[in-house]
């Protein structure tokens, strides 16, 4: 179970001085994220999105292909109203997935959650075309997201909104 632990396996990884009270780059081992996911074999991708999508079944199929050819394990759902998924593989694999997804323009954006992976997150691929990619069960009050949304506040302003009581939803 140790071996899992993050300071632990920087500490295998960068030896013992990385651990050091420097703070470089936010990190107090004094190592950076992207010095980590380097050195990472399998890395663990978390990502949606909410974007008009006109076939569901050909984006499940090109997704399914992508996955195989990546050598990607995990569970993708597809909607009409965009992508859902968590997948895993080697490291320079979801990099190259991440590049191909980022070159259709529905999901040049997506902010995509990465971590370390152990390379047996998934027993198998699973790419699925659902009625929606978050089950919300609203049938015909259904809304858009990409049509329909709120307004987008920084952190400092929503901790305003917070402190002053301001009525939110």
């Amino acid at each position: 179970q140790k071996k899992r632990h993050s300071l632990y396996w920087c500490n295998k990884r960068f030896g013992e001085k990385s651990l050091g009270t420097q703070k470089q780059n936010n990190y107090p081992w004094g190592i950076s994220l992207r010095d980590i996911i380097e050195h990472m074999k399998y890395q663990i991708l978390l990502f949606y999105k909410y974007t008009e999508t006109d076939n569901p079944v050909h984006l499940m199929r090109e997704q399914r292909r992508l996955c195989e050819r990546l050598n990607l394990k995990g569970r993708i759902i597809v909607a009409t109203e965009g992508i859902n998924g968590t997948v895993e593989g080697e490291v320079s694999n979801t990099e190259k997935y991440i590049e191909e997804m980022s070159k259709d323009p529905r999901f040049s954006d997506i902010n995509w959650k990465k971590s370390e992976g152990t390379g047996n997150a998934f027993p198998k691929l699973k790419v699925k075309v659902r009625e929606e990619i978050v089950s919300l069960h609203l049938h015909d009050k259904d809304i858009k997201p990409w049509n329909i949304t709120g307004k987008y506040l920084e952190s400092e302003e929503l901790h305003k909104w917070f402190e002053n009581k301001k009525e939110f939803y």
